[in-house]
């Protein structure tokens, strides 16, 4: 009797094992999801409430630069076009603050630009904030309710100077 009740303990202990594994396992690699509905690349990326935004961007060449924004749901699996950028721009830094996603930076052509514009996801409406200091392609950040922009290049064009700057943004309330 006690044989038989160690061997189902074991049984149930093996099969606990063997489904973690699969459940491991199925979760532990890339599933394809819609396509974008327009190929680009050098575009930014935010997420707010759930909703993943990609934002401007190039279809391949400098001067093709886009300010298409488009809204992937991953809930639903679907693509849902915004409200364009007012300026078009390759590789704008951006970040989500207070429901608000903030778009720093990039370029335009070679030229790199110091504007910052903010997107309300609530109107679908774009508006123009103070801009950088100085013209940059940055990173960005958002902690302690405050954006930090991080280094980044002055320029497009090959060789791409780096600079170490790092500016704190906080936005009015």
């Amino acid at each position: 009797m006690k044989r038989l009740h160690l061997c189902s303990i074991s049984l149930a202990v093996l099969a606990m094992l063997v489904l973690s594994f699969i459940c491991f396992h199925q979760s532990d690699r890339w599933i394809r999801k819609a396509d974008m509905p327009t190929p680009r690349l050098g575009l930014a990326t935010c997420t707010v409430n759930g909703i993943i935004y990609a934002i401007g961007g190039s279809t391949g060449s400098p001067d093709q630069v886009l300010s298409t924004v488009e809204v992937y749901d991953p809930a639903t699996d679907t693509w849902t076009r915004r409200a364009d950028m007012p300026t078009p721009r390759f590789s704008p830094a951006t970040c989500a603050l207070n429901g608000k996603i903030y778009a720093i930076g990039g370029s335009i052509g070679y030229d790199v630009q110091s504007m910052v514009e903010i997107y309300d996801p609530a109107s679908h409406k774009w508006s123009y904030i103070a801009s950088l200091p100085a013209p940059r392609a940055a990173a960005t950040c958002v902690v302690g309710g405050k954006i930090y922009c991080i280094g980044g290049a002055l320029t497009i064009k090959p060789p791409h100077p780096a600079v170490a700057w790092v500016e704190e943004y906080t936005p009015a309330r």
